[in-house]
């Protein structure tokens, strides 16, 4: 692999892609963003101005492209992640995480460019349509020769759960709780791009982007109230509201592990 490389990235406005730009630049990679969202795409230049950007659907990038704009590497992040709004539009989640996932790799496949896919925990014995999709996705890449990174959590990404109590904690409401016996991996996102990218240029196939293991939800809750200024739970009296878990679509705990995939990848 080339000392310096021309990364393409999707979903690169987001907590992962912005991140990840961070870090090759800093490296002295050239980067091209990927993303639809016109606003993003502008602060994002703002943020990397020597950083290439695109507002476009990734499923608008053909051979050529990936050819003219000599790229390297395709680090693939962009997906519907919503896990509520992908049971209620099963079909965009396919379309958008599988379908058009698809189309993409066979372009960049053609171009010879090398493949890392951003997966997810959820796609491991998934259950619900996000996890699924993500699942397909681990298995298109492999397909195409390419990378994959599986990650938990990421600690304060823009759909975070710790944004929506802090919110909850400023206004005094109620802390939402699925269960308190729950348990999540949860990782910086400096340190799951660093491990990612490790990962990927060291040619492993699948990389477990993980740092410390899972973490229960009440000690979560209770480290997010203590930096509010509350020596326990007991101490926020707006109390926490159990909401159940959304069956079919959330468990108690998540594996970020799956002995198939070792199997699958010795075939």
């Amino acid at each position: 692999m080339d000392n310096k490389l021309t990364v393409l990235i999707t979903g690169a406005f987001g907590t992962w892609g912005t991140e990840f730009t961070k870090q090759l630049l800093a490296e002295g990679h050239k980067v091209i963003g990927v993303g639809r969202d016109e606003k993003a795409a502008a602060e994002y230049k703002r943020k990397f101005p020597e950083a290439e950007v695109s507002v476009t659907d990734f499923a608008n990038i053909k051979t050529g492209d990936f050819i003219s704009a000599h790229v390297d590497v395709l680090i693939h992040g962009a997906a519907y992640k919503h896990i509520n709004l992908c049971e209620t539009n099963i079909y965009s989640a396919i379309q958008n995480n599988v379908i058009k996932t698809m189309s993409l790799y066979q372009e960049a496949f053609d171009a010879g460019v090398k493949i890392c896919f951003i997966s997810t925990d959820k796609a491991v014995a998934p259950y619900s349509v996000y996890g699924m999709t993500k699942a397909l996705g681990e298995r298109l890449t492999w397909h195409m020769e390419g990378f994959v990174a599986r990650a938990g959590n990421i600690a304060g990404s823009n759909g975070s759960v710790i944004h929506v109590w802090k919110e909850a904690i400023k206004n005094n409401q109620p802390l939402k709780v699925t269960d308190m016996n729950m348990e999540r991996y949860f990782i910086k996102v400096e340190d799951a791009v660093a491990l990612s990218w490790e990962g990927f240029k060291a040619n492993k196939k699948l990389t477990l982007v993980d740092k410390g293991g899972k973490v229960k939800i009440s000690d979560l809750i209770n480290m997010i109230l203590y930096e509010a200024g509350y020596t326990t739970i007991k101490d926020y009296k707006a109390g926490i509201e159990i909401i159940g878990l959304r069956e079919g679509v959330e468990r108690l705990s998540d594996d970020i592990t799956w002995e198939f995939d070792n199997k699958y990848l010795e075939q």
